[in-house]
């Protein structure tokens, strides 16, 4: 673990605003989980952010979230049903936080 996410578990006060990646820290889970949670309504972020912005969640509700034991467990339900949908399901697959469908190459890598 690197010294800056040691450093933001270890605050006292977690700051108002936190990124993607500073959620993620504190959930216990990764960034690219984290539109998992705001698909099934877990979390919101700050504001509707434009194509390329950074995202924002406020820290109350990540704290909220993760001091929840059936939010964590829902959250969890999810996390596994995507990544089991991901392995098991068809070739195409839908990129979190965009909406669009995108055609992934077969398991043998020739696109079948």
């Amino acid at each position: 673990m690197s010294q800056d996410k040691k450093d933001l578990l270890n605050l006292r006060r977690l700051p108002a605003r936190l990124t993607v990646e500073e959620a993620a820290l504190v959930l216990g889970c990764r960034s690219y989980d984290i539109p998992v949670l705001e698909q099934a309504g877990l979390l919101k972020p700050l504001a509707r952010s434009e194509k390329n912005h950074v995202r924002h969640y406020a820290a109350v509700d990540v704290e909220a979230l993760a001091r929840d034991p059936k939010s964590l467990s829902k959250a969890e339900q999810l996390w596994r049903k995507r990544w089991h949908n991901r392995n098991h399901n068809g070739a195409t697959q839908q990129v979190a936080g965009n909406g669009t469908d995108y055609e992934l190459a077969g398991r043998n890598g020739n696109g079948s």
